[in-house]
């Protein structure tokens, strides 16, 4: 993946520059939302699913590598070893 450029939306990029900035550490969705978006969370659970699946796929055009890992029961984190 090394040299080749992922486009991503300002969301998304905001979502993998978080999650790669705290490598290792677990974040609820509630914090992931905080962490991204400014407005008041509607329905906080799909709009950071969506985002997460959407940073996935885009991800998986690249490599098979899983950078971004869910821990059932709590959020997500940033693996940058998978």
């Amino acid at each position: 993946m090394e040299g080749k450029e992922i486009y991503l939306t300002h969301h998304e990029f905001d979502m993998m520059l978080f999650l790669a900035r705290h490598p290792g550490q677990v974040f609820t969705r509630e914090q992931l939302y905080e962490a991204v978006w400014d407005d008041i969370p509607i329905s906080v659970y799909a709009k950071v699913e969506c985002m997460i699946y959407s940073i996935r796929k885009k991800l998986r055009a690249y490599t098979d590598r899983q950078y971004i890992q869910t821990v059932w029961g709590v959020g997500y984190t940033f693996d940058p070893g998978t």
